[in-house]
């Protein structure tokens, strides 16, 4: 499903991009007259757009890279995409968007399209408590499984890029108070100098897992954008996933010192294949949403309506976190 909010006007040449699907065509050796329409372009990198296109009654998704054929982004991307959906076959309900075909130059790649909701549509539009449950069930699934898929052993933790973060946002000139936001730093540096060095799970890991990259449909659950794919800690991925939850209403009674809602975060624990120390979970949960709310610069908070309200949503959850 494509959120009309999506369906905006995109600076695209589209003579270049009916090329790249008669090209698909011919060598998948379909005929007809194709629909094409673009659904996505990066807001850093204008050059890298994604077309749904339907031929027949075939639905289909087109990855596009300015830079691929110099860079082979996409072409890397692809190869993953074949591993891992062979990988996914054997655990049902769970997968990534079947790849079909790639450009030889690397320039753009072709998957099934899925017409469902992202992770993000789900947690922020649905007043429906049980689908919500049910995708950080799958979701924990899903990234358990993937996390399988290569050797998972115990590393140290190292948190201090996470406080220089914060010095760097504070340097930009953030729209929060130095009142508000410098007791919650100076705690931040307490108690990443405490959790240093201790262990937690290292995996291969998706490395760029939040919402937009997540699609749910019943108890079918996909994931997709491989690009970002590394060796990390396990809790970078869930604290991808886990930090939009920031756009659901609770009661303050029902937010955890990590920021983020208990019963979602205890419904994707309880379900993930491998063990994360709670104390890391909880500091780099709330870390990432003081360095999020830190981030929204005056400029920023000046020029944007969406940033305004998650300004607001972050501080409400950060002085339930820190207190």
């Amino acid at each position: 499903m494509i959120p009309q909010r999506l369906l905006r006007q995109f600076h695209v040449d589209l003579v270049a991009a009916r090329k790249m699907v008669d090209a698909f065509m011919a060598a998948c050796g379909l005929t007809g007259e194709p629909e094409f329409t673009c659904i996505y372009q990066s807001t850093d990198f204008k050059d890298r757009h994604v077309y749904k296109v339907i031929i027949a009654d075939a639905a289909y998704a087109l990855k596009f890279d300015g830079r691929g054929a110099q860079t082979r982004r996409l072409a890397d991307e692809f190869d993953v995409l074949k591993r891992l959906h062979a990988r996914f076959a054997a655990h049902k309900g769970l997968g990534v968007p079947q790849p079909i075909y790639a450009d030889p130059d690397g320039a753009f790649f072709v998957t099934k399209f899925l017409d469902l909701k992202t992770a993000t549509d789900v947690v922020r539009d649905t007043d429906n408590d049980a689908e919500v449950a049910r995708l950080y069930r799958r979701t924990a699934d899903w990234l358990g499984t993937f996390h399988g898929f290569g050797e998972v052993t115990k590393a140290a933790f190292w948190p201090n890029w996470m406080v220089e973060s914060l010095a760097e946002a504070v340097a930009d000139g953030p729209q929060a108070s130095p009142v508000d936001y410098q007791p919650m730093i100076a705690v931040t540096r307490l108690n990443a100098m405490q959790l240093a060095h201790k262990k937690c799970t290292k995996a291969q890991c998706h490395g760029d897992f939040h919402g937009r990259n997540i699609m749910i449909g019943g108890d079918e659950l996909y994931a997709f954008d491989v690009t970002e794919v590394t060796e990390k800690l396990a809790v970078y991925d869930i604290v991808d996933f886990l930090k939009d939850d920031i756009y659901r209403e609770a009661m303050p009674e029902q937010i955890d010192a990590s920021g983020v809602i208990r019963a979602n975060r205890e419904e994707f624990i309880a379900n993930y294949a491998y063990t994360i120390d709670p104390q890391i979970l909880e500091f780099c949960l709330r870390t990432r949403l003081l360095i999020d709310w830190v981030s929204i610069t005056r400029e920023m908070h000046a020029k944007s309506a969406f940033q305004r309200r998650k300004f607001d949503l972050l501080q409400l959850r950060l002085q339930i976190a820190f207190a």
